[in-house]
């Protein structure tokens, strides 16, 4: 699987020091959907890219925000457990097999690898930096305004 992107805010010192000064719940929120919205080109990508024999995975590809206790937070790719279909009268949840189409397998019916997940993600990680950045910025100010304004 690719590695993780760490995006610094740099640069804007206004920035930085209104991080600073806001609430964490307040940063916390905006860090998440900041996170969100990074996330979703990576999504649209590995949709695009995912290998088609019943389209069960492409349809049960999702991201998921999930925030840690040190205060990161992640976008998630991969396939919703819950998602579950049917193809040539057997039973399929590609949560059990997205890892087999990415890599590839050996066994009784070997398949090749069909990467579908690191390619989109190495496609568009630029762009989710930027959209990650840019909505944690909006957020970021817009609180600041109001909070310099006095609305809650």
């Amino acid at each position: 699987m690719a590695d993780a992107v760490r995006a610094t805010l740099t640069g804007d010192k206004q920035l930085v020091a209104l991080c600073r000064e806001l609430p964490k719940r307040v940063v916390k929120k905006h860090q998440r959907r900041a996170v969100s919205a990074g996330g979703t080109p990576i999504l649209q990508a590995a949709r695009a890219d995912a290998a088609v024999e019943s389209g069960l995975l492409k349809k049960a590809l999702v991201k998921k925000v999930k925030t840690y206790p040190s205060g990161n937070a992640a976008a998630i790719v991969g396939a919703n457990r819950a998602k579950v279909g049917e193809f040539k009268g057997r039973k399929r949840v590609p949560a059990h097999y997205i890892h087999l189409v990415e890599e590839g397998h050996d066994g009784p019916a070997p398949a090749p690898a069909h990467p579908f997940l690191e390619p989109a993600f190495e496609s568009v990680k630029a762009e989710a930096v930027r959209t990650t950045q840019a909505k944690l910025k909006a957020g970021v100010e817009d609180e600041a305004r109001k909070l310099s304004s006095g609305v809650k």
